[in-house]
């Protein structure tokens, strides 16, 4: 659920039952907003300085602040606070029914930043996923999120409400993970952005099975085959500029759960696979937000959708496949199934000649060794978008890290019976990369390509930051600031 956010001056009388965050300045006195300098020797004697990070609570006559430290100019950056305020808030979710964040303080960026910042900060720190619970985990329900300042006026709501709506397309792609799988099916997903909400702003085109034989879109047929669910495949075009020429291409795998087929995966590993097609949730959220903020951009989205099960239909080792752009693949493993569904839309969306193409997907549990945790993998043939986007990945707290797609290592996908394996046969290689390497075969001649692999930072096992527990909705901010700035 999003709640509704206001803009209010600190003359205006705050509702109950609220929090207030108050941004601390670090210096050789702590620098407060005048409203609360009263607390500045309470803080002094608790020892609180204001740096980066850290807070201190304070109950005053039954008024919840909490100071947050924001470091100094050369320290400060919001990324560097979405730790500790996402902590803060969701250490008050179910305490108080407002949160209330004073943006008078933050003196090191310009007013409409601090707005659009803070608003997103506090919008996607409060979020929730509680769509099958049948009883609330606490009494108080979050009701509003306020920005306080003493210069906040109505001109300032557009910032607000561009935070606003990048939020809902965050939480879209957060929902849209979190479903269980029995119920976000590929079918489900496919549907999920064809409503009256989006029909002025997006076009829809839904492939069923019939129509994904018939276009020869044999690898996303054979990852299907298996499950009760038939696969789909859904391509969205967004044009916000009519007399702007060539368009970008998203690409996002889409396996609505992955079992591994029939070279199952053991044990607890298949656990949280319902969020396997967290790359075709970041293209959907990205989409919607296209959808409600209406840039003056073009953007094609390809998404396939599948359910890797098992049964005596199901895709096998050995198996060959003709994907869409008559490329044989050899399947040396049916747990390498997301880039089979992908060889087949990058194929397809480079047939529409975009003038760039990306790709994201859970891909390589290889990832999370190469760049740990807070990276998502990028690589690909076009240099100028991987630098920009690490470039916004520092600026937006959504960080990623090149590595090498180096050819050497090509030699690993021979196949004797067809065009290319799926998968190294071989051990102890660089996973990630050679997974980029098969993908790169079925993007088109000269289309600049990136491909990014967020397995790691897809989803969490726990609250962190701006995360929530699950599904982080990783990228789609980062996208959608590319798409608009570069």
């Amino acid at each position: 659920m999003q709640h509704k956010m206001h803009l209010s001056s600190h003359a205006k009388a705050l509702p109950k039952n609220s929090l207030i965050i108050v941004p601390v300045a670090e210096g050789k006195t702590l620098k407060l907003h005048q409203a609360y300098s009263s607390h500045k020797k309470l803080l002094q004697a608790r020892s609180f300085t204001g740096t980066l990070g850290t807070s201190q609570a304070v109950t005053l006559d039954d008024q919840d602040i909490i100071f947050l430290g924001i470091g100094n100019k050369s320290s400060f950056t919001f990324p560097a606070l979405h730790n500790s305020f996402g902590d803060i808030v969701r250490a008050y979710l179910g305490k108080v029914q407002h949160i209330c964040l004073v943006v008078d303080g933050f003196s090191q960026v310009s007013k409409d930043n601090i707005i659009y910042e803070a608003a997103y900060m506090l919008d996607l720190a409060s979020y929730q996923f509680h769509t099958y619970k049948t009883k609330p985990d606490s009494a108080l329900e979050l009701v509003g999120l306020h920005l306080i300042g003493d210069d906040l006026s109505k001109k300032d709501a557009p910032e607000m409400e561009k935070a606003r709506l990048l939020t809902d397309a965050v939480r879209f792609a957060r929902d849209h993970v979190n479903h269980p799988s029995n119920i976000a099916t590929p079918q489900f997903l496919a549907y999920a952005l064809k409503s009256d909400s989006y029909k002025k702003a997006l076009k829809v085109e839904i492939f069923d099975h019939k129509k994904i034989l018939k276009l020869g879109m044999n690898l996303v047929d054979a990852v299907g085959r298996g499950s009760a669910n038939a696969p789909y495949f859904v391509k969205i075009t967004y044009t916000g500029d009519k007399k702007l020429k060539g368009h970008t291409a998203l690409v996002g795998k889409g396996v609505t759960f992955d079992t591994g087929g029939v070279q199952s995966k053991p044990d607890f590993s298949m656990n949280s696979m319902k969020g396997d097609m967290g790359g075709a949730a970041l293209v959907m959220g990205v989409m919607h937000a296209l959808a409600t903020l209406k840039p003056a951009i073009n953007v094609m989205a390809y998404i396939p959708l599948v359910e890797n099960a098992e049964d005596g239909n199901s895709f096998k080792p050995d198996d060959v496949y003709t994907a869409f752009d008559g490329t044989t693949v050899e399947v040396v493993h049916t747990d390498a199934e997301g880039r089979l569904i992908l060889a087949d839309a990058l194929a397809y969306a480079s047939h529409d000649m975009p003038t760039e193409i990306f790709d994201f997907a859970t891909l390589t549990g290889a990832v999370s060794i190469a760049v740990g945790s807070e990276y998502a993998a990028t690589m690909g043939t076009n240099q100028r978008a991987m630098d920009t986007l690490r470039t916004l990945g520092n600026a937006t707290g959504e960080k990623v890290w090149q590595l090498p797609l180096d050819e050497e290592y090509r030699k690993n996908l021979k196949s004797d019976i067809a065009d290319i394996a799926s998968l190294s046969k071989a051990r102890m290689l660089p996973g990630t990369i050679i997974a980029g390497l098969f993908l790169s075969t079925f993007v088109g001649k000269d289309i600049p390509w990136v491909h990014m692999d967020i397995a790691a930072v897809a989803s969490r096992d726990k609250p962190q930051g701006l995360h929530s527990h699950f599904s982080s909705g990783f990228g789609v901010r980062l996208m959608y600031e590319y798409l608009t700035q570069s």
